[in-house]
Order: structure tokens, then C-alpha cells, then sequence
């Protein structure tokens, strides 16, 4: 008897289909991921907390553990990752966008023309990008590794491009009124989202952690007075004291912008949290 319940637990446990071990580097993709896995088995965790700066981040010991033991860790590139040369494991997102679609964080050009310097790793926050190249690419890596819940990846993603394509319009219909106009922010996390409108922005900071001289501020007073100024823009990772002094010669209200989702629950939650700032900067108008 005791044999006989022994081989049916054994072929029991051989019907059960593991799920994958999933690791996101930064809370947006974390936010996909965890719609696109709904309803499969996989294990799905976030390396670097919204409340953290990605760019100044350092895996701990047991960061490393689960980085060693996933199946796939979804990473954005473009430098934000550096920790993570070291593991096979890693799919760089931003391989996936056209390189003709990445924008740098200095507009600085040499002789020739040409753009140079680092390029802005910021891509998740354009939901263009995202629904174009981002989720597709995420849905292939799952499908490829969990064959038996491919179905369930795509009827996920259709739903994410059915939101994602809504709030692409919804962009539009705000910011086209806007072709040649600026705005002001602490960090260039917005340019993917808001430089196909033909928006300037103006960022204290280019490197990271560099805090901008007199002279840089002075320049980007004057343009946001002498152009259609869209909004003032902080973000909650960084230190917002010198935008207040801005803020207030420029005579406009602060307004957050979230590039990491603190408090969004979802992929949906996250893009109308960042459709709301706008439409919070616009109405001030």
C-alpha cells in the first residue's frame, strides 16, 4: 500500500510543469511582466526597488543569488545594468529597438554631423517603443523558454497592446499641440516619450549625479521663458531644491513625473499615472 501511494505522489509531482524563475532589473519591466505572466506558474521578482535610483544601484549578496539562479533576467542595457556582464541569462531589451530610435544624452554632435556621447537608456517610458519592440520581444523569450504557456503570454500581450495603443493616442491628442515647445526637468527621463512631439527638454542634469553650474541654469530660465513651456517636472529618485528656485522665478507649479511606477500596481496604472502628470502640467497653461 505504502508503495503504491509512494508512485502515486511521484507521478503526480511529474505532472506538475515548474514555471520559470523570472527576474526584472527595474519596476516597469517588473510591471509588464507580471500582466504578461498572469495566469502561468512562473516566479517573477524585482531586482531594484522604484524608491532606488537604477543608475547608482549595486546588487547585494542575495541579490546575486537570485541573479545566478534565474531562468531569464529581463535587463534594459545601454549601461543602466553594468553588474550584469557576468551572467548568460540576460536579455538586454534595448538590443531589440532600432538603433536609429535611440537618442543620446547629450545633443552634442562632432564635425561630421553626427551624434555622440552616452545614449539615454530611458526607453521603457515611451509606450510606442514598448508596444513595438519591448513586449513583443519579452513575449518571444517566455514563448522560447515555456513553450506550453505561449498561449497564455500572447492573450496577455493582446490585452497590453489593446492598452498600449489607446494610451499612445491619448498622448497624442495632448501633446501634438506642442511642436517646438519646451519643458524643464531634474532628469532626462522623458525624451523617448515626448521628443517624437517635437519637445525640447530641458534637464539639470546630463551626467548623473553632476549637479548643473550657474550658468546652465541661468540658459534654461531664459528658454523656458522664451519658449512654449510645457511644464516644470521632478521625479521622486531625485532632489528637487534647485527646480523649486526655478519654479518660482518661472511661475509655475512642480509636478512629479515617475519614470519608475512607485506607486502603479500594473502596466496600465503606470502609463496613466504618467498621462496624468502631463495633463496636470498642460492644464496649467
Amino acid at each position: 500500500m505504502r508503495g503504491v501511494l509512494t508512485l502515486l505522489i511521484v507521478a503526480f509531482l511529474l505532472t506538475i510543469s515548474f514555471g520559470l524563475s523570472v527576474v526584472a532589473t527595474i519596476n516597469p519591466y517588473y510591471l509588464i511582466l507580471k500582466d504578461l505572466l498572469a495566469g502561468s506558474n512562473s516566479e517573477l521578482s524585482l531586482l531594484v526597488k522604484p524608491s532606488t535610483n537604477p543608475h547608482t544601484f549595486s546588487p547585494t549578496i542575495s541579490d546575486v543569488k537570485r541573479l545566478t539562479s534565474a531562468d531569464i533576467i529581463f535587463a534594459n542595457g545601454l549601461e543602466l545594468e553594468p553588474y550584469l556582464k557576468s551572467y548568460k541569462a540576460v536579455i538586454y531589451l534595448s538590443d531589440f529597438v532600432p538603433r536609429e530610435l535611440l537618442l543620446y544624452e547629450s545633443e552634442e554632435q562632432n564635425h561630421e554631423g553626427e551624434s555622440h556621447g552616452q545614449i539615454n537608456p530611458h526607453i521603457w517610458v515611451s509606450p510606442q517603443l514598448v508596444k513595438d519592440y519591448i513586449l513583443p520581444t519579452m513575449v518571444k523569450v517566455l514563448s522560447e523558454k515555456d513553450p506550453k504557456n505561449k498561449e497564455t503570454f500572447e492573450k496577455n500581450a493582446e490585452r497590453l497592446n489593446e492598452f498600449l495603443t489607446d494610451i499612445v493616442n491619448r498622448f497624442d491628442e495632448i501633446l501634438n499641440g506642442y511642436e517646438r515647445g519646451v519643458l524643464v526637468i531634474t532628469h532626462p527621463s522623458n525624451v523617448y516619450l515626448t521628443g517624437p512631439y517635437g519637445i525640447e527638454t530641458l534637464s539639470l542634469e546630463e551626467g548623473h549625479g553632476k549637479d548643473p553650474s550657474a550658468k546652465k541654469v541661468r540658459e534654461i530660465i531664459e528658454k523656458a521663458k522664451d519658449g512654449k513651456l510645457l511644464g516644470i517636472f521632478a521625479e521622486a529618485q531625485f532632489n528637487v531644491e534647485l527646480l523649486n528656485l526655478m519654479a518660482k522665478e518661472l511661475k509655475r507649479e512642480i509636478v512629479i513625473l515617475d519614470p519608475l511606477g512607485i506607486n502603479a500596481k500594473g502596466t496600465l496604472e503606470y502609463y496613466k499615472d504618467l498621462l496624468k502628470a502631463f495633463e496636470r502640467a498642460i492644464g496649467m497653461n
